[in-house]
């Protein structure tokens, strides 16, 4: 990885781990959000609020409150993420790239 895309990774975590909902979804790419839609989707999310949220027409408390959820599910998913005593993300193989979704485009680096 490059240190472009270890600093949105360890960006993408931070966000994650201080419940900066926005945040996260800034650094998610086009790509990275319509996967989150999509699972969204299959997990039960009205497609009409799913467009209204892609458009980013939603209403503040709409966008917030699926962004908190989005969040607290990231946190679930991220939970065995090693993390250094500093706080701060260890990668130490591609197998590191492809969890994080470099690999896919998933997160703007």
């Amino acid at each position: 990885m490059t240190t472009g895309a270890v600093s949105a990774a360890s960006s993408f975590l931070g966000a994650i781990l201080w419940g900066e909902h926005q945040q996260v979804w800034d650094l998610l790419s086009p790509t990275g959000r319509e996967h989150v839609l999509e699972a969204g989707g299959r997990h039960g999310l009205d497609p009409s609020q799913a467009q209204r949220l892609r458009l980013g027409t939603s209403p503040l408390e709409e966008r917030d409150s699926f962004l908190t959820g989005l969040v607290h599910g990231l946190r679930v998913d991220f939970a065995s993420v090693p993390l250094g005593a500093d706080g701060r993300l260890v990668l130490s193989s591609s197998r590191s790239s492809k969890m994080l979704g470099a690999s896919t485009g998933c997160i703007r680096w």
